[in-house]
């Protein structure tokens, strides 16, 4: 079976190497499937893997967990004995993860983009365990907030580390150690 490994906000798929090859060692009749969240590693375009680039698309976590549904289906993980049986998350992976696992659990509630899952059908069925890492679910705390905030206000490409270091302490007023963590 397959297990879907979700990376944290700044982050990739990469980020996750080393427990997917300690698992898939440990489990050898287990793979890993190490994804690219919207906007992060190789994916700065929708268009990965046939899905659709829609640049006006609304970033949430239910539009990320859409993007995990389409991408395994399009790999062709369907039905009771291909789809993934786990799902790993770490941070801002593991609040999709649960998002991920609500919308397969709960297809009809109207939060879904993606083709409800019916059991009869050939389509993405729910995984049988999820692993969070480093999340909570609920409401994220303010600070999540404003790192999204001035992220997403800083101009593209950045020259540098150091230079982003030094634009957001300076002009962001984020405090110098998680400017040097992001």
């Amino acid at each position: 079976g397959t297990v879907v490994f979700l990376h944290g906000l700044l982050g990739s798929g990469k980020n996750l190497r080393m427990p997917a090859k300690r698992l898939t060692q440990a489990h050898p009749h287990l793979t890993a499937l190490l994804l690219d969240m919207r906007g992060h590693g190789t994916t700065s375009a929708l268009n990965t893997l046939g899905i659709q680039n829609d640049t006006h698309r609304v970033h949430t976590l239910q539009s990320c967990a859409d993007d995990v549904i389409q991408t395994v289906r399009q790999l062709g993980l369907v039905g009771p004995v291909e789809s993934p049986v786990g799902v790993v998350g770490h941070s801002f992976g593991g609040r999709t993860a649960l998002q991920y696992v609500h919308t397969l659990l709960h297809p009809d509630d109207g939060s879904s983009t993606s083709d409800p899952y019916h059991p009869e059908d050939d389509a993405v069925h729910p995984p049988y365990a999820t692993f969070i890492l480093d999340a909570v679910p609920g409401q994220a705390h303010e600070s999540v907030a404003r790192v999204v905030d001035t992220v997403s206000t800083i101009s593209m490409p950045v020259g540098s580390k150091k230079e982003l270091v030094s634009q957001l302490v300076g002009t962001y007023g984020v405090d110098e150690p998680t400017a040097l963590w992001m």
